[in-house]
């Protein structure tokens, strides 16, 4: 489980400085944060989520990141991968994200057919943030759904 929270290393100036970049039309077009919500309290509520399933958001971010690496391996899943226009750019930190499957959008289906489909930058952002998007945001992906569809209990 995680010790410590990122957020929980950062003052409340920084907190709210990476939110200004995180609303919608900052950072990126949709946002990875909605106008009402709050980063820390998305956080918190998807760590509390973790915690309660006995997963690491290290967990989800590595299954997806080797899923998307080998996205025609013999592995359970189907992986359908597409790319956008550009490359996205680090939130949290104002810098771009090299090699972090920026520009991707994703589908990862089971066997049983269920599916999540996130944007590329997640996976950095849930390993290094442990931040998942907002429930406002197109882009969320939700822990409890990912450790479900990704058969990780």
């Amino acid at each position: 489980m995680v010790d410590k929270l990122y957020i929980d290393t950062l003052t409340e100036a920084e907190i709210s400085k990476i939110e200004a970049r995180l609303r919608p039309g900052q950072s990126s077009h949709a946002g990875f944060l909605g106008w009402n919500e709050s980063l820390k309290a998305s956080i918190y509520e998807d760590a509390e989520t973790l915690r309660r399933l006995g997963i690491t958001h290290k967990q989800i971010a590595d299954k997806l990141d080797y899923l998307v690496e080998n996205s025609q391996g013999n592995h359970g899943f189907t992986v359908e991968i597409g790319s956008t226009r550009g490359m996205q750019e680090d939130p949290f930190q104002e810098k771009w994200i090299p090699g972090t499957h920026s520009n991707l959008e994703i589908t990862v289906t089971n066997q049983d057919g269920e599916s999540i489909s996130f944007g590329g930058p997640i996976i950095g952002l849930i390993e290094d943030y442990q931040f998942f998007e907002g429930k406002e945001t197109r882009y969320r992906l939700d822990p409890e759904t990912a450790v479900k569809v990704l058969k990780l209990k």
